[in-house]
């Protein structure tokens, strides 16, 4: 049971074994999973997470050819009978029925696959599987993860960038003067 203080990110999504939600605490994420009955509890603190990433799925695709077919098929069958008699009945059913499938399915969106990683582990987020559930993700946890981490920008990361690769010059010059001073050495060693 979770307590009071989360506010929960993502409603129950059911995988073919597991149930898993998404919670939001203070300092960080709670992944929820459920596998019979037996409950399993990952926390991921905003000041560990290191990325939270998404890649766009083929199955929105897939499920809408899926959807569009049958609901061709089943039209053109109720096409080809003569008015609304009762062998046309089945197919103006499952005409409606794949119709409403592939409706429902285009209006949720563009489907992805979600990960949230840390520096020890490297989570899939199950209960994310739309772009929009994704970017509403985002736009609650990120000012989240700021917060914990500190923000920057690209300027200070190439200002870095610049003083490392400054202070490794320095420090290669003054080895390169020991290598040309050891380069005769001694004929004679004991």
């Amino acid at each position: 049971m979770v307590r009071k203080d989360y506010k929960k990110i993502s409603p129950r999504k059911s995988d073919f074994v597991s149930h898993s939600r998404l919670w939001l605490g203070k300092d960080h994420l709670l992944v929820v999973r459920e596998i019979g009955y037996t409950d399993e509890y990952k926390r991921f603190y905003f000041s560990d997470i290191q990325s939270i990433t998404m890649l766009k799925t083929r199955s929105y695709f897939v499920f809408s050819i899926l959807f569009a077919i049958p609901l061709v098929l089943f039209s053109v069958l109720f096409g080809m009978g003569e008015g609304l008699v009762w062998e046309n009945v089945p197919s103006l059913v499952f005409t409606l029925f794949f119709f409403v499938l592939l409706v429902v399915h285009l209006l949720r969106g563009p489907t992805c696959k979600c990960w949230i990683r840390t520096s020890v582990n490297n989570e899939v987020l199950t209960m994310i599987r739309r772009d929009r559930a994704f970017i509403k993700l985002i736009k609650r946890v990120d000012p989240l993860i700021q917060a914990a981490q500190g923000s920057f920008s690209i300027e200070s990361i190439s200002q870095e960038r610049n003083e490392k690769e400054a202070l490794k010059k320095e420090q290669k010059e003054p080895q390169e003067d020991l290598v040309e001073a050891d380069a005769n050495p001694p004929t004679n060693v004991l």
